[in-house]
């Protein structure tokens, strides 16, 4: 039951990714500010999406290859039907768009295959105990 938490969060990262592989959209855009929160680094970017809208964006440290600098032009990559929530560096590496969900999958196998190895290992400690009696 615990595994279905992690595999959960997984299951929902790779959604965006898979959204953002499929229906996403690049557009150049402009840094505008970066600043610091609580644990990650932030920047704001502002693009036009493919509509002629104008948007501004924040985008987390590890949702880029490089952080950017103020002023910095850069390419983002985002998803037409919610590009505020979803602009990411378009030249990010694979490795930062997967590690998430990889990392997670593999807490919930843990979490699911804990409970079954150790019973398996308890019952094969009985087994030997009545044996060897």
């Amino acid at each position: 039951m615990l595994a279905l938490f992690p595999a959960g969060i997984a299951s929902w990262l790779i959604f965006d990714e898979v959204q953002r592989e499929e229906k996403g959209v690049e557009a150049p855009a402009v840094v505008v500010k970066r600043w610091s929160g609580s644990k990650d680094d932030f920047a704001d970017v502002v693009f036009t999406t493919a509509t002629g809208r104008q948007v501004k964006a924040t985008i987390r440290d590890d949702e880029w290859a490089e952080m950017p600098k103020v002023g910095a032009h850069v390419r983002v990559r985002y998803v037409p039907s919610w590009p505020e929530d979803s602009a990411v560096d378009a030249h990010r590496p694979l490795t930062s768009k997967l590690m998430g969900p990889v990392l997670l999958l593999s807490l919930a196998l843990m979490c699911a295959l804990g409970p079954i190895l150790t019973r398996r290992r308890k019952k094969a400690i009985d087994a030997r105990k009545q044996f060897e009696a």
